[in-house]
């Protein structure tokens, strides 16, 4: 198969879409969002219900969404398709509820790529559903690469896009050991020093015609992906001194929250080359 990712074109990822106000991450209306405002890629998060259903929720944002008082894995797909999202300023139930997979695919089927996250739990009874939408040229999984996992996704054949979790350079020699579809790594890094962004390693992914994805959503103070030029601290202190930075390293394929935000720069960006 061909890697749609592969070819240095600069994307945008949208995490969990474009959001806020009263539109709710992981959902249609977010996505759709997202597209309008220029990703190029919707990314969701995947969490099962207890019978085996599929649906577009992280389940860490739970409590800023939803009004829950059980673990959202303990509930049956009924239980899911009614619940509703709360209102952010109001905390009062809205209209939408949380999405399944299938209506998600379904809806945004030859439109987009998709990253499905948090999925890899979850890949043998997650396979076939991918398999009956017959999307295998949108879908791009993800998973830190562990030989379980790595060797499940081996054993389903080459159309399914994968792209491995890399934090340390042994993370992208286990990989390397398993005959999968990749077509990207996300390359995620909490210092400027960090081996797994030296040009040298880097270069070496391009030759190999991999994507390099960086997330520069800001998640917490705490949580650092990307040696601190993130998305806040590109909109604070400097779009080029924060993504022009990744750029200038390499990278091609940016998750944000502000894909509107990063694509102006984007093409701002280019405009003076």
């Amino acid at each position: 198969m061909d890697n749609p990712v592969g070819d240095g074109k600069v994307r945008i990822a949208a995490h969990r879409g474009s959001w806020g106000g009263s539109i709710f991450p992981n959902t249609i209306s977010a996505f759709e969002n997202a597209l309008v405002q220029g990703a190029d890629i919707i990314e969701m998060d995947v969490v099962k219900s207890r019978d085996d259903q599929f649906f577009v929720l992280n389940d860490e944002q739970i409590p800023s969404v939803l009004d829950l008082d059980q673990d959202i894995f303990s509930m049956t797909a009924e239980q899911m398709k009614n619940t509703h999202y709360l209102s952010y300023t109001f905390r009062k139930p809205q209209k939408e509820c949380i999405n399944s997979l299938d209506a998600v695919l379904e809806h945004f089927k030859g439109r987009c790529l998709i990253n499905l996250d948090r999925s890899w739990n979850f890949w043998p009874e997650l396979f076939p559903v991918l398999k009956d939408h017959a999307m295998f040229d949108q879908i791009i999984l993800k998973s830190p690469p562990v030989a379980t996992q790595l060797q499940y996704l081996e054993n389903f054949g080459l159309h399914q896009m994968y792209m491995p979790i890399i934090k340390r350079p042994e993370d992208r020699e286990l990989a390397n050991q398993y005959n999968v579809n990749k077509v990207a790594v996300e390359i995620v890094f909490n210092s400027e020093q960090s081996a797994v962004v030296a040009p040298s390693f880097l270069h070496s992914l391009q030759k190999e015609g991999l994507a390099l994805w960086v997330n520069t959503l800001t998640l917490t103070d705490d949580i650092n992906l990307c040696a601190g030029h993130d998305d806040r601290s590109a909109i604070a202190e400097g779009q080029e001194k924060h993504w022009g930075w990744l750029l200038d390293r390499g990278f091609t394929i940016f998750q944000s929250d502000w894909p509107l935000l990063l694509r102006t720069y984007l093409q701002e960006r280019k405009k003076s080359q």
